[in-house]
């Protein structure tokens, strides 16, 4: 008797364990309306407000809520957002009304609304299982500028784009800070149409940077990986920093002469505008570039004996 009891209470846990392990899917697009965001029950297949225990998957719009004096917290466990999912963070008051959720970027996008302070700011986790995007907003009088206080993981093998608006310059350029010290993110962060300041060599994880057209890629420290631009970007290096270069691309051509230079210098070598501020460049080819060239010297003593 007392083993039937015993085994009837291991399958309720097992299954009330079940039910909150559920998977939750968004069942239709938000609109910009006030009152629409990621609370209303009737957004989920469950037909509830997200709670914990469970994870949410979205493939359309949904609204962070638009609390300008509070902060937002994500009630479930995790919010995926798969490829045509759009996330648009309402926060707009920096640290008054930060947004904490545990992201997995999944092919999708997450945008920023109503940001009409200096900047947002997102808290929590960002998983990249997929390539996916940030996108900034800038037009000639509004930017939308994001401050990302997340721990960010992922893959080599993934691309996380952090993106600005086209065309626009003006009221200035509109950023995006990448802070935690412990990101642990091994991809590709692709910069376009945006400033990307990164406050530490912890907040850039162990991934590399791919520039497109005015990119703009600073990092307040030294660091150390690859970076490949195209003219119209810009690569800053500041102060007494150095960022040790084991694998350049310039406007799509491998930039091999080992060296140390000074941004000027690189921009002469490179015959481009791309490297500026005050630090240095240190070019350390990679081993399979350095393999090449010595064959290729190898080959000329040959053929002079």
């Amino acid at each position: 008797m007392k083993n039937s009891v015993q085994t009837a209470a291991a399958l309720a846990l097992a299954s009330t364990s079940v039910l909150q392990a559920a998977v939750i899917t968004q069942t239709g697009p938000q609109t910009a309306a006030s009152g629409d965001d990621w609370n209303v029950p009737a957004l989920w297949s469950n037909t509830a407000a997200p709670s914990g225990g469970n994870t949410y998957v979205m493939n359309a719009r949904i609204n962070t809520p638009d609390t300008p004096a509070a902060t937002a917290v994500f009630g479930g466990d995790s919010l995926r957002v798969d490829s045509g999912g759009n996330l648009q963070v309402r926060a707009r008051n920096e640290a008054a009304d930060a947004v904490t959720v545990n992201l997995v970027l999944n092919g999708g996008q997450v945008g920023l609304n109503k940001t009409t302070s200096n900047y947002a700011q997102l808290e929590g986790t960002v998983s990249v299982t997929a390539d996916s995007t940030f996108k900034m907003f800038q037009n000639a009088t509004t930017q939308r500028n994001l401050r990302l206080n997340s721990l960010v993981s992922g893959g080599s093998g993934n691309v996380l784009s952090l993106n600005g608006t086209s065309g626009f310059t003006g009221p200035g350029n509109v950023f995006v800070e990448v802070l935690n010290s412990s990101n642990s993110f091994a991809g590709t962060w692709q910069i376009n149409d945006i400033r990307a300041i990164f406050g530490s060599v912890g907040a850039t994880g162990s991934g590399g940077f791919n520039l497109l057209t005015d990119g703009y890629l600073r990092i307040n420290d030294s660091w150390s990986g690859f970076i490949s631009a195209v003219s119209g970007s810009e690569v800053n290096v500041g102060g007494t920093n150095t960022y040790t270069l084991n694998g350049l691309t310039v406007d799509g051509n491998a930039f091999t002469t080992a060296g140390t230079y000074t941004s000027s210098e690189l921009n002469l070598a490179t015959g481009t505008a791309i490297f500026s501020g005050p630090g240095s460049f240190v070019v350390v080819p990679e081993p399979s570039s350095l393999a090449l060239l010595g064959l290729g010297a190898l080959g000329l003593m040959v053929r002079r004996r």
